[in-house]
């Protein structure tokens, strides 16, 4: 089901207006007029209620009335997150294991920079662009299909990810390569939850430490 993505600045409730590239969305291609209700959720999954009170020429005001969810909904937004360890692939590739994985309710995507890829980290300024892309993509399949955006992290080296999952509560790491060393080691040093990084289709470096 459709569902708008609020700004990151929409307050928790109340009137929000809405200018330019949304204002075109909303009125022009969805076509909501005075008067129509739609739903819509935050970045932080929150749903709300959206009730089109005004429309001019290029803005329009929303009011927002968030939805209390039953304790059901609760308990879902309280299930284990999933984190999507994607290896940058080449071209439009990558934009649409993000849009996927949107679509599928992942709720971090974290691209991996490994020594295998054939993509590379770039200058700042280009991989900010990227990223922008990236959460253009994130925005529109939430709005297209529903779901809540997940957290879009910069790329990372694998060695970086690894320090970041054993961070979290009951986190292990797997890690396939040719003969299964890897793999092996790690399921030896971890124990709970596991992961398995999406790596290059030639596997993992020998290099890559499980420290």
């Amino acid at each position: 089901m459709r569902r708008y993505l609020l700004p990151s600045e929409a307050p928790l409730q109340g009137r929000l207006k809405i200018k330019v590239r949304d204002f075109h969305y909303l009125s022009n291609v969805l076509r909501y007029r005075r008067g129509d209700r739609f739903p819509g959720v935050d970045k932080e999954g929150r749903e709300y209620s959206l009730l089109l009170e005004e429309i001019g020429d290029r803005s329009l005001v929303l009011q927002l009335i968030p939805i209390v969810q039953d304790e059901a909904a609760q308990t879902a937004r309280g299930a284990p997150e999933l984190y999507l360890f994607q290896a940058l692939l080449k071209g439009k590739k990558m934009d649409r294991v993000v849009r996927q994985a949107t679509e599928t309710g992942v709720q971090h995507i974290v691209p991996l920079v490994s020594e295998h890829s054939v993509v590379k980290l770039e200058a700042p300024h280009k991989e900010e662009k990227r990223l922008q892309r990236w959460q253009t993509l994130i925005r529109e399949a939430v709005q297209q299909s529903g779901g809540t955006p997940p957290t879009l992290h910069p790329p990372m080296e694998l060695n970086d990810v690894l320090e970041f999952w054993n961070g979290l509560p009951t986190a292990g790491v797997s890690a396939a390569t040719a003969d299964g060393a890897k793999e092996n080691e790690a399921k030896k040093k971890f124990s709970g939850a596991l992961f398995s990084p999406i790596t290059p289709c030639t596997g993992l470096s020998p290099r890559v430490s499980f420290q």
